[in-house]
């Protein structure tokens, strides 16, 4: 496993439905996004609300392929791919 697979893992983070629905209704659904490569290898990414925005945020290779599959698992499920 290479580093940053192992950082990955190691700061992995979770939450509950409890903050899940806390952050919805402090924030709101995100409405719009903006993404480009960045050097050196990154992706990056930004997010916005109607209340603000958050980024841009430098994804490295292994959290945008997380993202990837959790978004076309999500996406596969509601039948939009």
């Amino acid at each position: 496993m290479g580093t940053r697979e192992t950082l990955f893992q190691e700061h992995f983070p979770a939450f509950t439905e409890e903050q899940s629905a806390d952050a919805f209704r402090r924030y709101g659904e995100v409405v719009s996004f903006c993404g480009r490569p960045g050097l050196p290898d990154l992706f990056v990414a930004a997010f916005a609300t109607e209340k603000e925005k958050l980024g841009p945020l430098a994804l490295n290779p292994v959290v945008a392929f997380a993202l990837y599959r959790e978004l076309s698992t999500f996406l596969k499920a509601r039948g939009a791919i």
